[in-house]
């Protein structure tokens, strides 16, 4: 199960989320479903944290950043959302080869609301039809 650690930071003033994340998660070709887990900390004093329940995930096919607010538009292959406070993690059930774009977002105490965003290269698993 991958863990991820997040940090939001103040740069000039704007908070910013930087992680282990970066970049491309990639899921090789055969692996089972894997639960993806985010950790936050907080260094600001804003208390930053996800947004509640699964409305912290927005996904897309593709790899572009889906928007907060749109939601998980690829719900058979991102599940199993969830979020309390600086912990949030989901389900990608890696039926499909391809890339998805994601979004996680958060809420801040000074009402902005910033994003992370990697992507997940899924290779599909060969006990599904491709």
């Amino acid at each position: 199960m991958p863990n991820y650690q997040l940090t939001a930071d103040l740069v000039d003033g704007q908070v910013q989320i930087t992680g282990n994340a970066n970049g491309n998660l990639n899921v090789p070709k055969g692996s089972p479903p894997t639960v993806f887990t985010f950790n936050l900390h907080d260094n600001t004093g804003l208390n930053v944290e996800f947004l509640s329940g699964a409305s912290f995930l927005n996904a897309a096919s593709g790899n572009g950043c889906p928007a907060c607010g749109t939601g998980n538009q690829v719900p058979t292959e991102l599940t199993d959302a969830q979020s309390t406070g600086r912990t949030a993690s989901f389900k990608d059930q890696n039926s499909q080869a391809g890339s998805i774009g994601f979004s996680l977002c958060f809420s801040c105490g000074n009402g902005s609301t910033p994003i992370y965003d990697p992507v997940i290269i899924n290779g599909g698993r060969s006990d599904m039809a491709q």
